[in-house]
């Protein structure tokens, strides 16, 4: 048989209508309640507490699968709330002084940019030549 036969054949949806079609669902049913029944859940969280002991990249792992998956739920909520209603953010007012920096003592009297700062063509104290003294 193919593999793309046998994946088809063992698939839940195929072996639940195979259950069905047999009628052997309470059979099916009771069997998987007795299993589940004699589970010993003590036993379970041991192992699963000794493999995170063996695997302790496995934590990190779980821990940011876990955050990435809240940072998803947070962004994606977010954004739907966005669509549903979108933000208008009121601008706040703004003055002359806001525009610029009339403080002499700092160097600074040009409007305020969002982008970097030149550089002062003047040499600092702090930068002193490299020629030797006589």
């Amino acid at each position: 048989m193919p593999a793309n036969t046998t994946a088809a054949a063992m698939s839940a949806d195929t072996l639940i209508d195979l259950v069905q079609r047999l009628g052997v669902v309470d059979i099916v049913v009771n069997n998987l309640r007795s299993r589940i029944a004699a589970t010993d859940v003590d036993a379970l969280f041991d192992d699963a507490t000794d493999y995170l002991r063996r695997n302790p990249e496995m934590i990190v792992v779980g821990l940011g699968t876990l955050t990435l998956a809240a940072a998803a739920v947070v962004f994606l909520t977010d954004r739907d709330e966005e669509i549903e209603r979108p933000v208008n953010r009121p601008r706040a007012a703004r003055s002359l002084r806001d525009d610029i920096d009339t403080t002499p003592a700092l160097g600074r009297t040009t409007p305020l940019t969002t982008g970097p700062r030149p550089r002062s063509s003047t040499t600092s104290a702090s930068r002193r030549s490299s020629a030797p003294r006589e």
